[in-house]
């Protein structure tokens, strides 16, 4: 949650005009599966982001952008691990699995582990 909010900026939270209450914030809507097999690449965010987009455009590239910044942020975590010689640890069970995978795919070995949420 925390991490998911981050990749979206709080004044879009709860700026529906639908009558919600309370307000859904616009980063769920990412959990659907229609956004799972969604095609997204670099160069059609990169050409979005030139544009005023409104609706679903604004909302695909919205969530072009968020896996951007995911990906940015996998590839740092990884880098700074090495550097450091230190473990990765995670609180979601997504970005633990997202980090196997890049580091089977890449050939990178790196200590991780995904820790249960207990507190927050």
């Amino acid at each position: 949650y925390r991490f998911q909010r981050g990749l979206f900026t709080d004044s879009k939270e709860g700026t529906s005009k639908l009558s919600e209450y309370p307000p859904k914030p616009e980063w769920l809507q990412f959990r659907d599966i229609e956004w799972a097999t969604r095609s997204i690449d670099v160069e059609t965010t990169q050409a979005m982001s030139r544009q005023r987009l409104h609706g679903t455009d604004a909302a695909h590239f919205d969530y072009g952008w968020a896996l951007i910044k995911t990906a940015a942020s996998l590839i740092y975590t990884i880098r700074l691990c090495q550097q450091l010689h230190a473990n990765a640890i995670t609180d979601s069970s997504a970005h633990f699995h997202l980090l196997s995978r890049t580091c089977k795919r890449k050939h990178i070995t790196l200590e991780h582990s995904c820790t249960k949420r207990e507190t927050y």
